[in-house]
């Protein structure tokens, strides 16, 4: 599923979405703006399903923080100056 093709398909289907991160869970708003928007939940329910979308957040959110840990352990001191 790529970018293009999901602002696409969100674009001839009237479907707006948005995602937020919160504790350990990637929380995806959907809403449209049609009459029966059930066939656009059902596609994206399955493109996520079965895709390694979550996975590939997580790894790197958790490489981003134990980056930042490792650059304070070596330099505290300009993070605070």
């Amino acid at each position: 599923l790529s970018s293009s093709s999901l602002k696409r398909w969100s674009a001839e289907n009237s479907v707006t979405m948005s995602s937020k991160v919160s504790g350990m869970n990637t929380l995806l708003s959907v809403s449209a703006r049609t009459n029966n928007p059930e066939p656009g939940f059902q596609l994206i329910n399955q493109r996520i399903t079965h895709s390694t979308i979550n996975d590939n957040i997580w790894a790197s959110l958790q490489n981003a923080q134990i980056q930042a840990l490792k650059t304070l352990d070596q330099r505290p001191a300009e993070k605070f100056a």
